[in-house]
């Protein structure tokens, strides 16, 4: 099940659906950005969780790098 919001000509309460501009075409359109990878995913949404994901790289190999990157090594003085 998705939530969607679909625009009215006019406001009421409980709009038919043959109130809703598109009715129709967005429920097509909605239906063939379906995702298998996850419970009701869309594809949209699936990619954009893909590229804000740390999951494909280790947390502390990220952590590893950046303080490598951070810490200057100690020279005697």
């Amino acid at each position: 099940m998705y939530v969607a919001t679909i625009p009215s000509a006019t406001f009421k309460a409980k709009p038919s659906f043959a109130d809703l501009f598109n009715g129709a075409e967005v429920l097509r359109v909605t239906s063939q950005l379906r995702c298998s990878m996850y419970d009701n995913a869309l594809v949209p949404v699936v990619l954009a969780n893909r590229l804000v994901s740390l999951a494909d790289v280790s947390s502390s190999e990220i952590l590893a790098k950046f303080a490598a990157k951070s810490i200057k090594p100690m020279t005697p003085s």
